[in-house]
């Protein structure tokens, strides 16, 4: 690990192995920089758009899209009824 910039800290998270890997090789593949620049760049927008993770966990474990399909349903139902 080279110097820190002005204004860095570094920190130690635990992370799934092939999961860290599988993200380095994306991050590289398509440009994005380094792992931790995207991480902070997350982080930098959670911190303007609070509900960001929220999304993104909902994404993960499918709740948005379970969501999504729930509104589309409420919304046939509503036609049906008119």
């Amino acid at each position: 690990m080279g110097p820190l910039a002005q204004g860095k800290k570094r920190v130690k998270l635990s992370l799934d192995t092939l999961i860290y890997q599988a993200f380095r090789l994306l991050c590289k593949s398509r440009g994005y920089g380094h792992p931790s620049q995207v991480l902070e760049a997350y982080m930098r927008a959670c911190l303007k758009n609070p509900a960001l993770p929220l999304i993104v966990q909902k994404l993960v474990g499918g709740g948005l899209v379970n969501e999504i399909q729930n509104v589309k349903e409420a919304r046939q139902w509503r036609i049906a009824q008119a």
